[in-house]
């Protein structure tokens, strides 16, 4: 199957298609799959340039895909060293910091599970609420505690008054998590 000439431009981060493309495409055309804009793939491939570029265009900063993220939701990419560039150019074109996915995690979910500290840190500073609850209950701060958890992110959410006494839906803490998880320097931290 031929991989339409838009969606190969920004997966290719190739600026120069991307612009030729949308001289006929629609900028928040939809994958066939996930429903995925090209804001939302260079969201998640972190393609600065690509993603500036579509947003001075006017691609919707809050398009929902099939599942409903978001393309600041889909830019919590640990692996690249654009992550944060792509967040801040998100959020400074009014990207909404509390929408919620299918499965209500946000962005801030999104940061605080991957060990994103500086993406959390952004989306504290910029406003995100910081304890919305998924559809299982947890917070950004339960969701932060699971296995690997990051002790940076879990002090940063503290730190930035995150209710430690929040439940999920069976009942659990985010320290009850930590415990149950074996993350002991988080574990430590919660029970300060």
């Amino acid at each position: 199957m031929e991989i339409p000439p838009i969606w190969m431009a920004v997966q290719t981060n190739d600026l120069s298609l991307l612009k030729e493309c949308l001289s006929s495409e629609n900028i928040n055309a939809r994958s066939p799959d996930e429903e995925y804009t090209p804001l939302m793939i260079a969201a998640n491939y972190a393609y600065p340039d690509i993603v500036d570029y579509l947003i001075t265009q006017g691609a919707d900063v809050n398009a929902k895909s099939k599942s409903g993220m978001t393309a600041l939701m889909l830019a919590m990419n640990p692996n690249s060293e654009h992550t944060q560039l792509c967040v801040t150019k998100l959020i400074e074109a009014n990207a909404k910091l509390d929408i919620q996915s299918e499965g209500g995690n946000t962005a801030l979910m999104e940061a605080s599970h991957k060990g994103m500290i500086r993406q959390v840190m952004t989306l504290l500073m910029s406003g995100a609420k910081i304890d919305i609850q998924n559809k299982y209950g947890e917070t950004a701060l339960i969701v932060a505690c699971m296995k690997d958890g990051e002790p940076g992110v879990v002090q940063t959410l503290i730190s930035g008054g995150a209710n430690t006494l929040l439940k999920d839906i069976d009942g659990f803490t985010a320290l009850d998590i930590a415990k149950k998880n074996g993350c002991v320097t988080i574990y430590e931290m919660l029970s300060k």
